[in-house]
């Protein structure tokens, strides 16, 4: 047996995980890969899956991804049944071409408007009562082949009239700064793609983390990584999810990296940083309180060093002492707010 995973894509919304991995594999004698198949975690909501590539869309409520490897061909129905999916559509394969399996839970109300072997296209209904549209893509391989997609695209648009995103691998390069390479090229079928998305105004999500979301693992100056997996979305769009933002996460065990799309990034932590306040200075055991801890702990060092340490030694006297000075002036304020509004 010979694989590779291809990608995985995620979409966050609501404050819960869309994860969407997409997996290239090829066969060789294999009589089955069920013991290869790890089922999603329980918070899945959406998989789509090809039988050459598979695709998972879920709701996971952490950032972790779950492995998964891809599925016997014609078997991406049973196998979404068997891990407790309500609902699932499939394209079955022609020949060599993908196919394309896609399953959800019914939190959503989730409807699939179109499907063909490279676009899975869907409407879903939030708790709120509010539309937004989800188009899963997968560009063909062959440029030859790939306006027939964009065209396709181009016929959603004129159907649709909310919030709309477009996630997936695009198998096309836009611009030279989405390619990395050691010899002459050019990006042939780039304007094709440009004009299409610019007749759909759909604008580009921004992302974060790796520059290339694809390498093709060869050595020396046949090396090469681009940036294929994207995801553009339209204006209504971003009215509603204004911070979206795409994470490309790194490329390991696969020739294609997982990308994750959060409509409300999380902003990490970030511990206030300490400021002189003005009103201490009308506080008449402000100028003790700093003349104390100059004065405390004096420490051996070189001049800089002792200076260091004695003004961290005034930041932490002066925080305590205001937690301690300060507090029933917070409460006062709080209070009187309080007293104006019932007025």
């Amino acid at each position: 047996m010979a694989f590779s995973t291809e990608k995985s894509l995620g979409i966050k919304i609501f404050g819960k995980m869309i994860l969407s991995s997409l997996w290239q594999l090829a066969l060789h004698n294999t009589p089955s890969l069920t013991k290869y198949i790890q089922p999603p975690p329980p918070c899945l909501r959406f998989t789509l899956m090809g039988f050459r590539k598979l695709t998972q869309i879920s709701f996971p409520k952490s950032h972790e991804n779950s492995k998964l490897e891809l599925l016997k061909d014609g078997k991406g129905s049973r196998f979404l049944n068997n891990w407790g999916f309500e609902g699932h559509v499939e394209v079955p394969r022609i020949g060599l071409s993908r196919g394309l399996a896609l399953g959800w839970h019914q939190e959503f109300q989730f409807q699939v408007l179109i499907k063909s072997p490279n676009i899975i296209h869907t409407e879903v209904l939030d708790p709120k009562g509010d539309n937004f549209s989800l188009t899963f893509l997968y560009g063909h391989p062959t440029l030859e082949y790939r306006q027939q997609i964009w065209d396709q695209l181009q016929g959603i648009g004129t159907i649709i009239s909310h919030r709309w995103l477009c996630i997936g691998d695009f198998n096309q390069v836009i611009v030279e700064e989405d390619k990395l390479i050691f010899k002459p090229s050019s990006i042939p079928g780039n304007l094709p793609l440009i004009q299409t998305l610019s007749n759909l105004s759909l604008l580009l999500v921004e992302a974060k983390g790796l520059s290339y979301t694809w390498m093709n693992k060869r050595k020396g100056n046949d090396f090469v990584m681009e940036k294929l997996d994207r995801a553009f979305a339209n204006i209504d769009w971003f009215e509603s999810y204004p911070n979206c933002l795409v994470t490309n996460l790194p490329i390991i065990g696969s020739n294609h990296g997982p990308i994750i799309l959060d409509t409300d990034p999380s902003t990490p932590f970030k511990r206030r940083p300490f400021r002189f306040e003005w009103m201490w200075t009308t506080h008449p055991d402000c100028p003790v309180s700093i003349k104390n801890a100059w004065l405390t702990n004096p420490t051996r060092g070189s001049h800089a060093y002792c200076l260091t340490k004695k003004l961290e030694n005034i930041r932490d006297k002066l925080k305590a002492w205001n937690k301690t000075s300060f507090r029933l002036i917070i409460q006062q304020i709080l209070t009187k707010k309080e007293e104006l509004r019932c007025a």
